[in-house]
């Protein structure tokens, strides 16, 4: 099952389609979407599919267009003209395992994991995010780690490669649920111990779901808004909340033993551009096909309920990657094993190599 039929801004799958708020095209103004059907108004979009937009959402929608004039700005994707020009024009020859691998490159050469199945991970999470809405339940990373052990720079890598980012070192629960609500996006709270803020805390815990949604006024009138989308949360210390720890995979940082590159800014950095625009292409052709692998995915044996939840869009994304031309890579296996592993370790419930819940795999 997945959750087709909610309308957003950022990006959204409907009618087994996945759509991004894109610029408006020339001699245009207002909202527009992209998919590989082409480009069309955003409210077109909405006119076509009435049954997939809540009529909170078209409220918000109003208030924002009354109260920002950049509203088209904030909600399109980091896509440059010309390759969604190429794209639009029938130029959409892509391997999504080229893509990976050049992605999980990256972050190799800017980030040191004391275990390969780290790079894995990260590459696979990121991907994910591009095509989040084909499913009802997302991945979620908790990056914990001392004090200069690489934490900020994985953040650094997401904000770069991952779709429509959204990047907090302080975040209120009203701000981010007001954000999510219109438009889709990864969400990635910096040095957030004060993610077991209760209200923080219940917003993250609910997002992971897309039915996770907070209820609130705008003015006297009640409002839905959504939680849904994947975050990465990084702290120097470990969730303290259990409930709140088991939406997550944690991701140990430690410090490098020899310097990495460093990380030019995404404006500047060529080779940056090159992989969002070839991660906006992979996002729009491959999410059909993820939507069915997600939705027909085995149980796995040895996995916990909650751990399935949050790693069956990975294993959707994994899959189809390795079913791609090219040498074998068998990131499913290595997720798998990564998810099995996890749930062991939580089932124990106690310390494992000094840290409790923590994997010293990845």
């Amino acid at each position: 099952m997945s959750i087709e039929g909610q309308i957003a801004l950022g990006q959204c799958f409907v009618g087994k389609t996945l759509y991004y708020t894109t610029p408006a095209p020339a001699g245009k103004d207002g909202l527009w979407v992209c998919s590989t059907n082409g480009l069309e108004e955003f409210d077109v979009l909405i006119e076509r599919h009435p049954e997939a937009v809540s009529a909170d959402t078209l409220e918000l929608l109003e208030i924002q267009k009354k109260k920002s004039a950049n509203l088209a700005a904030r909600a399109r994707v980091r896509w440059s003209v010309a390759a969604r020009g190429d794209f639009l024009a029938g130029r959409r020859d892509l391997s999504a395992k080229e893509l990976y691998q050049r992605l999980r490159d990256f972050i190799c050469r800017h980030h040191w994991s004391p275990n390969s199945e780290g790079y894995d991970l990260l590459a696979t999470f990121l991907m994910a995010t591009y095509l989040y809405t084909v499913a009802n339940s997302v991945p979620n990373i908790h990056l914990v780690g001392d004090p200069g052990s690489g934490k900020t720079r994985v953040a650094e890598i997401a904000e770069q490669c991952g779709f429509k980012p959204v990047l907090a070192s302080d975040a209120t629960p009203a701000a981010l649920f007001r954000h999510l609500s219109l438009i889709r996006a990864l969400v990635i709270l910096d040095e957030q111990e004060g993610v077991n803020n209760p209200r923080l805390n219940r917003m993250v815990r609910a997002g992971y779901r897309s039915t996770g949604n907070a209820l609130r006024c705008e003015g006297r009138i009640p409002m839905t808004y959504s939680c849904f989308s994947p975050k990465i949360v990084v702290t120097n210390s470990e969730l303290t909340d259990q409930a709140l720890e088991t939406r997550f995979i944690p991701y140990k940082c430690e410090r490098a033993p020899q310097p990495v590159e460093n990380l030019l800014d995404r404006l500047t950095s060529a080779e940056v551009v090159e992989i969002q625009d070839a991660l906006h292409i992979f996002g729009l052709m491959a999410a059909p096909d993820v939507a069915a692998r997600y939705a027909n995915h085995p149980h796995i044996e040895g996995v916990s309920n909650r751990d399935e939840e949050i790693a069956g869009l990975l294993w959707a994304v994994a899959s189809y990657i390795d079913e791609q031309p090219g040498p074998e890579l068998g990131v499913h296996g290595i997720l798998v094993t990564l998810m099995q592993t996890l749930s062991e370790t939580r089932r124990r419930g106690r310390e494992v190599d000094g840290e409790k819940s923590v994997l010293k795999l990845i």
